[in-house]
């Protein structure tokens, strides 16, 4: 019987669109000099340049590769002759404060490779993936890669230590029949046409090409390649050993809610940083008043968007969805998901509900490096939301207008100190979610964000447990949890 025929191991490289494959080979050419190390090292260069909340690359940037990690790609005798050799034919350049010191050496892709690309345009790709062959090559990226997560996991804090290792081993089925169906369903899509490679996605994610696990400094939430993943593409993972679609924990209306959670007793307890800049805040009459409990009962029910659609109709008027879409236009805001056609009135609406909690709620603007009047198309959302829930508005922007030590963004004012103190308590409630469900058994669970993907077998048990968390944590309301 003749011997089935094995597809030869592969790994992926990052081959600049400047740069032609012929190009580099014909440098290697008769030298000790191996073409699918250098790729492969293009591609550890170009993901450490990689912006982690838009994804996008910044081909200028020079960006440090401490030595062991150079020693992992190209082994501890041939570094240097590899760095000499990338230099001299300008497909690198290094920048190198410290002689001295291993650590300081800083690279980038050189400017000839990255020319041609428009680096304003940041749609277009900065790379082009190619398959590496070459056995040493190979082995040199599944070293480089076990160090980085090794040095990902001692970074991580508990309980996503004991998860990141067990997450490594999720399947992802995108050559199952109905992967097909989803991923066309998504490319049709007008929405994403030509913007996202989601088969890249899944298949980086299968062999390991793309893994991350962190825990943020911002908000303290935990993010992976599965974070990132769209809601649609979920369905094609599945736990080792297990061919049921994962069951998704959400809380209704989680943002809401988090925001009707925020007051003393939570604040101290998971934002301590915080506590002393903004404790008069949450003393005030704001979280005692009737309106701020009439909101924190809807977003408990996981009914305040309903309400916030009635109170769009009552401020703005039935067309409310043309009026917001027009004056989006009139104010040369983007914002693509409100100009979306297909969206449904409530999905618009929670979009609308959230440029009240996470963006500036009064006073001025700087338009074309000039101070002008928050603009129409926000304070209109925000005069509905503030007859409704006077109280709410106002500890919302007392709390933006503090300056609070621990916020380090960059954005215009303080305006992320809300999502700060959100941020920080949802992800302390989830931390201890995850650590009750690996004491009670509950080991196949993948963190997202304010939610969690479990077995379907797990999902009810899981739900008592992250009530049971939510009671012990002090918070005034327990939130509906569907699943």
């Amino acid at each position: 019987m003749p011997r089935k025929k094995t597809k030869p191991p592969t790994c992926e490289g990052y081959l600049p669109r400047g740069l032609r494959a012929t190009e580099l080979h014909d440098l290697c050419h008769g030298l000790p000099f191996d073409a699918d190390r250098i790729v492969v090292f293009f591609k550890f260069l170009y993901n450490r340049t990689r912006g982690i909340s838009d994804g996008r690359i910044n081909a200028d940037a020079f960006v440090q590769m401490h030595w062991q990690h150079m020693e992992e790609l190209f082994s501890a005798n041939k570094i240097k002759a590899y760095r000499d050799f990338m230099v001299e034919h300008e497909l690198i350049e290094v920048q190198n404060a410290h002689a001295f010191s291993k650590t300081s050496t800083r690279y980038r892709v050189h400017p000839r490779c990255t020319r041609p690309l428009d680096l304003f345009d940041f749609s277009a790709p900065a790379y082009t993936r190619v398959a590496v062959t070459s056995p040493r090559a190979i082995r040199a990226n599944q070293a480089y890669k076990q160090f980085k997560f090794e040095e990902m996991l001692s970074r991580l804090p508990a309980p996503y230590n004991v998860l990141a290792p067990l997450m490594r081993h999720i399947e992802v089925v995108n050559d199952a029949p109905e992967a097909r169906a989803i991923l066309d369903a998504l490319h049709n899509n007008p929405k994403y046409k030509d913007k996202y490679e989601f088969d890249a996605q899944l298949e980086a994610i299968k062999s390991r090409e793309t893994e991350y696990y962190f825990a943020c400094n911002f908000g303290r939430r935990f993010h992976s390649q599965y974070t990132s993943l769209k809601k649609e593409l979920r369905q094609l993972l599945r736990f080792p050993g297990c061919n049921e679609v994962m069951a998704e924990l959400d809380i209704v209306n989680s943002q809401p809610w988090i925001t009707s959670i925020v007051d003393e007793a939570l604040v101290k307890k998971y934002v301590p940083e915080a506590y002393e800049e903004v404790k008069h805040i949450l003393n005030s009459a704001y979280t005692k008043a009737a309106d701020f409990n009439a909101y924190r009962l809807l977003c408990a029910n996981g009914t305040v968007y309903e309400r916030w659609m009635e109170l769009l109709v009552e401020h703005i008027g039935d067309d409310w969805r043309a009026q917001i879409i027009a004056l989006d236009a009139e104010y040369n805001y983007e914002d693509s998901d409100a100009q979306d056609v297909e969206i449904d009135d409530r999905s618009l609406s929670k979009i609308l509900f959230f440029r009240v909690i996470f963006a500036k709620q009064e006073g001025t603007v700087m338009k074309n490096g000039k101070t002008a009047k928050l603009p129409e198309n926000f304070s209109i959302l925000n005069d509905a939301f503030k007859a409704e829930w006077p109280s709410v508005w106002q500890f919302f922007a007392a709390i933006k207008k503090t300056r609070l030590t621990c916020n380090n963004s960059k954005k215009e004012g303080a305006h992320s100190n809300l999502a700060l103190l959100m941020q920080r308590i949802e992800s302390s409630i989830m931390q201890a979610f995850l650590i009750k469900c690996l004491e009670n058994g509950i080991n196949d669970i993948v963190p997202i964000y304010d939610g969690a993907l479990v077995k379907q077998a797990d999902l009810a048990f899981a739900k008592e447990l992250f009530l049971e968390v939510v009671q012990e944590s002090g918070a005034q309301t327990e939130p509906r949890v569907k699943g």
